[in-house]
């Protein structure tokens, strides 16, 4: 005040004055409307020290600036309003910081298993700019074939009509289950395509090839991200589940359970497609996935790499090894008369009948992955998701994946019905090198028509948000779903009659516990 005393004072500059103070005044109004906003946003969560300091500051600075304003115009008592109003918001923020929950205000580590935040974040269905929709469509039956699948062969063992259930084998429709084990392929492409794109966006939000500890955290979040709930399973399995079940039915040690106690370590470190050699000792023999996918994920900075700097010599090298991969896979199929399903079992140089060659082998499972990495590079390198395509291009596309797909699901329909006959060694090797490769080229383009506009029907289908929330949790129903299926039947006083319908209601209700 005592500035404006000394200064002339005018008609013209004391309009300009009261209009510059009015403009700071409704200036303060906002910062002190966004400290009591902050104040109650923050009521979960105790604010930092020197932030309500200076946000305290502030505050008396906005008084100070409102009374001084309102006081020039001749509105004392206005000016006290204001101030109790202000008041009156900050008691009534800390006063709501009170009422919150004890546990909130302390780490973020326990609202960790807080259902009613876990909740929130499961239902939530919005989607990001850098988000794939389709993916989560994707996924949920993908997961859901798996389970369809490991029903029907977890089951066999306590059935008792065991016979008529494998001559199911033979129907047309069947061939769904008979060869359902394609679509873990399905998972590989979208692991290749997601740890590429997001990769190469932070590399390119860092504008270098990225730095020791980079590289470092690549690996440590990844092991973090999977191990958790992977080792509480283990835990579950070899310590509670080995000792609820009852009955005659008892299958636990054939599925892996009971060797969990032993040899936990080897799923730890992802190492348990190698060690044990022998099936029987496998802690959770359905997680061999999950070593495969973490081998690939250990080998995937370097093509990123180059991919992101050399892009031809990225894409050149990718290419050779997958050709490299098909290749190998034929020639071990031939040397050792691999069948062409996951029913046989090696008829010539081996005398281990159930050995494994190829099925959970990393040089032999790449390619899907490989294939979803150049995947994920094309979407990071474009500027719009929008790629308009020729229409008649569109249907050939579409026309050739779902052949692919369909060929790969049903081509070995009379190889069940006549499976006494010998299948040509050359076919087989051909077979067993390429139609993995083959389903998830298709998938490869079901993906990118879904997410550049051209999939039509199919996208809308795939990309439905009520997708994402067992999308979510697919990881924990694949780890979870085999040992509850083991639990069932070994608990069971009575064995299974089996019919189609039994096996679709078992294997939905299973799904569903399981999220």
């Amino acid at each position: 005040m005592e500035a404006f005393k000394q200064s002339p004072s005018t008609s013209s500059s004391a309009k300009v004055t009261s209009k510059k103070y009015k403009q700071q005044e409704m200036s303060n109004g906002v910062v002190n409307n966004g400290f009591s906003s902050m104040l109650l946003s923050q009521s979960h969560h105790p604010p930092d020290v020197s932030t309500v300091e200076e946000m305290a500051m502030l505050e008396k600075q906005g008084l100070s600036n409102k009374s001084t304003a309102v006081e020039m115009n001749g509105g004392a008592t206005v000016g006290q309003e204001a101030k109790a109003g202000i008041e009156s918001q900050m008691q009534h923020g800390a006063a709501a910081a009170d009422k919150a929950p004890a546990w909130k205000m302390y780490s973020p580590l326990i609202e960790a298993f807080s259902m009613s935040a876990n909740g929130r974040y499961l239902m939530d269905t919005s989607q990001s700019a850098d988000d794939f929709p389709s993916l989560h469509g994707i996924r949920v039956v993908s997961m859901l074939w798996v389970v369809l699948m490991h029903c029907h062969m977890f089951s066999l063992t306590g059935l008792d009509n065991y016979l008529e259930a494998f001559s199911h084998l033979q129907g047309f429709f069947f061939q769904i289950i008979a060869n359902g084990d394609i679509v873990v392929d399905t998972f590989f492409l979208m692991s290749g395509m997601l740890v590429t794109y997001w990769t190469i966006k932070r590399l390119k939000q860092r504008k270098d090839n990225g730095d020791i500890w980079f590289w470092i955290k690549f690996y440590l979040y990844r092991w973090w991200r999977m191990t958790p709930v992977y080792a509480f399973i283990i835990l579950v399995a070899c310590t509670l589940l080995i000792r609820i079940v009852k009955g005659p039915l008892y299958t636990l040690p054939a599925m892996g359970l009971d060797m969990c106690k032993r040899n936990w370590w080897t799923n730890l470190l992802y190492i348990n497609n190698f060690y044990p050699v022998e099936q029987s000792e496998i802690c959770l023999t359905w997680s061999w996935y999950l070593a495969v996918d973490f081998q690939c994920y250990l080998i995937s900075p370097f093509f990123i790499l180059l991919l992101y700097r050399k892009r031809a010599l990225g894409v050149s090298c990718i290419a050779a090894l997958i050709t490299a991969s098909l290749i190998l896979t034929g020639v071990l199929s031939a040397k050792y008369g691999l069948p062409v399903t996951v029913f046989g079992s090696p008829s010539k140089n081996t005398t281990d009948a159930s050995a494994d060659y190829i099925y959970t082998k990393p040089w032999t499972r790449i390619s899907p992955f490989l294939l979803g990495m150049l995947l994920g590079y094309a979407f990071s390198s474009m500027r719009s998701r929008q790629v308009p395509i020729n229409r008649g291009v569109v249907l050939m596309a579409w026309l050739l994946s779902t052949a692919l797909m369909l060929s790969v699901v049903f081509g070995l329909y009379s190889h069940y019905q006549m499976p006494q006959v010998a299948q040509n060694e050359s076919m087989k090797a051909f077979y067993n090198a390429c139609h993995r490769f083959a389903w998830t080229l298709g998938v490869a383009w079901v993906v990118f028509a879904c997410e550049t506009g051209n999939g039509g029907l199919a996208a809308e289908l795939l990309s439905w948000p009520g997708w994402k929330p067992a999308s979510k949790v697919s990881y924990t129903v694949y780890l979870l779903h085999p040992a509850l299926i083991l639990v069932y039947m070994s608990s069971r006083p009575v064995t299974l009659h089996y019919d189609d319908w039994m096996l679709v209601g078992s294997s939905t209700s299973l799904f569903l516990g399981c999220c």
